[in-house]
Formats: C-alpha cells, sequence, structure tokens
C-alpha cells in the first residue's frame, strides 16, 4: 500500500490520471502474498487466466497465466528507457501520453522494466530464491505465470 500513501501526498496532475485512467496503477499496488511450496505444484491448484490477449485481465499470485505470450508486442520508445524494452500495443500508447503529460508538468518518467516472459520471470524468480530464501522471494516478486509483466501491460 506504499504506493497509494506516497499518491495521496502527490499532486493530482495530469500524469496521476493518465497512470490511473490507463490501468498501469495497479501495477503498483502491493497485494498480500501466497506462500507455496514447489513451482509447478503451486501453479497446477491456481485458477488459470483463460484469455491473456483481454487487456484487464487481473494476474495476481493467486491467478495463473501458463505460458501465454502477447501477440502484439512493441518496443518502448527509446526516450522512456535506457534499454530495449517492449509493451503491448495499447499499453504502450497509453505510455506515450502518460509520458507527454508528465512532461507538461515537468516531470520525466523514465521505464526501468516492462514485459517479461514466462521463462525470463523463472529465471529472475529462482534468482531470488537463491539470494534471499523462498519466503523473500514471494514476497518480494512473483512467479513465472503470475507477473503482470508477463501480460505486456505493466511498465
Amino acid at each position: 500500500m506504499l504506493a497509494l500513501l506516497l499518491l495521496s501526498e502527490a499532486r493530482f496532475s495530469n500524469y496521476i490520471r493518465s497512470l490511473i485512467l490507463s490501468g498501469l496503477l495497479s501495477s503498483l499496488l502491493i497485494l498480500p502474498l501466497a506462500q507455496n511450496g514447489n513451482m509447478a505444484k503451486a501453479s497446477a491448484s491456481l485458477p488459470k487466466i483463460k484469455d491473456g490477449n483481454y487487456l484487464l485481465a487481473l494476474v495476481t499470485k493467486e491467478t495463473y497465466l501458463g505460458r501465454y505470450a502477447p501477440g502484439d508486442l512493441v518496443r518502448i520508445p527509446a526516450y522512456l528507457s535506457s534499454r530495449e524494452m517492449s509493451l503491448r500495443k495499447e499499453a504502450n500508447e497509453h505510455l506515450i501520453k502518460m509520458y507527454n503529460a508528465a512532461r507538461l508538468d515537468g516531470v520525466t518518467l523514465t521505464a526501468v522494466s516492462a514485459y517479461r516472459s514466462y521463462d525470463y520471470q523463472k529465471q529472475l524468480f529462482e534468482s531470488n530464491v537463491r539470494r534471499f530464501g523462498e519466503k523473500e522471494a514471494n514476497r518480494s516478486s512473483a512467479r513465472p505465470g503470475q507477473s503482470e509483466h508477463q501480460l505486456g501491460t505493466t511498465v
């Protein structure tokens, strides 16, 4: 809930409105985390998201995307990021609008993370387990198939 606390102190400017209207705000929320044992066993027991192409699909630690990969990924403009990243086409259009609105407020936004494949998320989660232990990895990152980044709609 830290993101909500910080937003309540910030002025409600154009880029915050764009963030909310584009649906990107949900990626800032800190949700309660499930603590599961075996990754394959845990994902098998979760409800599978039927349509990852639905832009408002809810991906949490209580649902599972499987190996879904979006078919409409586009590159985020270079001026928004220091490295190559991708988003779904519609999400990218909203990100650009949000960036432009932020610039009008004198704020420069930079994307640091965007679309992640199932395999990349698996490597990331396993790396966090090795570095911090499974309990902390469950608290601070998502298992593969349970990350909003896999939808290609999250920055």
